[in-house]
């Protein structure tokens, strides 16, 4: 079983460079992990105590209409 979650930025999400903000990627990435545990294991208390990313490439802004 797989899932997609998407966000629709703003012009605050973006940095220089038509790059996508951390703090945006890391609420998705923390939302994406809340919705898996729901849809696995049923847990609705969940608390995120630690969250961190390694930035290899910046995430380019695509947009869509």
């Amino acid at each position: 079983m797989g899932s997609r979650l998407r966000k629709k930025t703003s012009v605050k999400d973006h940095r220089p460079g038509q790059t996508i903000s951390g703090p945006t990627m890391m609420g998705l990435a923390d939302a994406a992990v809340y919705v898996a545990l729901i849809a696995e294991e049923g847990v609705t208390e969940a608390v995120t105590s630690h969250l961190s990313i390694n930035f290899l490439k910046n995430q380019m802004v695509r947009v869509t209409f």
